[in-house]
Formats: structure tokens, sequence, C-alpha cells
């Protein structure tokens, strides 16, 4: 596995309708997945198999009907055991609606920190979300772009009810300093008061792993 963990900028699905379906399996060029991170969330599905899964530090191991959500900006990785996975990236952003109470939600849960719970097990009901998301991706029947955007929406909206989340400590000035040099809001240095940085952040945007393997 790829030691740097890289800003990925992939242009996702069409311009209206920004989400992307992949398929990995042992011919993928990616079937082990390189330490990377995005703007856009992503949702991982095993078809069969295990995977290691690495997210900001934590490991998951998912097998056969697991699913993992990876929230925007979270670095993360992992190594296929006799795998077939699918990944769906997109950018929530766009497909909220400007000024609406969903919005508003969805803003004042991330303008805190929150990342969400990125295990959701076999049967649970964030994951059969997940999966009828992904069917209807692969399948593509008529009208599926609904059927995707409303699955989207049930499944945050499972999530908030659920509390599956996390929000960082207000105090937690390391996750902050990290969090805003990952998003481009404030140079490397401002992370050199760290005495061995956790993600040393260099000038081109690569990501040094070395404490969380």
């Amino acid at each position: 596995m790829k030691f740097l963990a890289s800003h990925e900028s992939s242009t996702r699905g069409t311009f209206d309708f920004p989400i992307e379906l992949y398929y990995v399996d042992k011919m993928h060029p990616r079937y082990e997945m390189p330490f990377h991170w995005h703007m856009e969330f992503e949702l991982m599905l095993v078809l069969s198999g295990e995977f290691s899964l690495l997210i900001d530090g934590r490991s998951y191991l998912l097998h056969k009907g697991d699913a993992a959500i990876i929230s925007a900006g979270a670095v993360h990785g992992g190594t296929p055991s006799d795998c077939v996975y699918e990944c769906v990236v997109f950018d929530m952003n766009r497909f909220l609606g400007s000024g609406s109470v969903c919005q508003a939600k969805y803003n004042a849960l991330f303008e805190r920190g929150a990342q969400i719970e990125p295990y959701q097990p076999a049967g649970s009901v964030t994951c059969q979300l997940i999966d009828r998301l992904f069917e209807a991706m692969e399948k593509e029947p008529e009208g599926y772009e609904f059927v995707t955007i409303g699955l989207m929406w049930q499944l945050f909206g499972q999530i908030l009810l659920q509390h599956s989340y996390t929000v960082s400590s207000p105090g937690n000035k390391r996750a902050i300093q990290i969090h805003r040099a990952l998003f481009s809001e404030c140079p490397p240095e401002d992370l050199s008061f760290f005495p061995d940085p956790l993600f040393p952040v260099h000038s081109d945007k690569m990501v040094l792993l070395h404490s969380i393997l």
C-alpha cells in the first residue's frame, strides 16, 4: 500500500448529476486502495471477501454485505482480501437546495466538525439504504436519478435519527489545525507546533501517514 495520501479531485458523474459508481475487482488498477482524500462523501459496499479499511487512523474490517460511509475530507485507504467491492462518490452540497431546511440542518451538523460513523454492518437500516442506492446506480432503471437522490436523503436522515456521528471537541486544536490544513485554509507551517505531527502537510498537498500504520 502506498504511504502518501493525495488529494483526489476527479470529476464525478455529470454536471447535473455529480455522482459516480466504481466497481472494483482484482483486475481494477486501484484494486488496493491507496491513501487519498477528497471533498466528496464516499460510500463503500463489499460484495465478496474482506476489506481492511483505514480512515483517519482508525481501522475497520469489512466483510461481505458490510458498508462504510467515508466523510468528506477523511484520509482513507485499504487492502482487499479476495474482495470485490463498489464505491459511490458524490458531493452532497450539489444535491442540497439553496435555503432549504435540509441544507440548514446539514450545514449545522458539519460546520461543527461532525464525522459520520464509518462502519455500517450488513442488515442495518443504513446498510440497506446504501445497498438499494448501489442497485439503482448499477441498473439505471427509468427514473433512477430520483431514486438515487431520494435514498441519499434517507441515508442522511437515518444518520441524524440514529445520532450515528461524532463531533470534535471545540478545544481540539490538533483536529482543527489538521482540518484547516487539508482544506487549504491555513499554510502547512501552521502545523509546526506539533513535535511529531500525525499529518505533516507539504506544499504539494501530500500527506505522510507515518504514524497510523
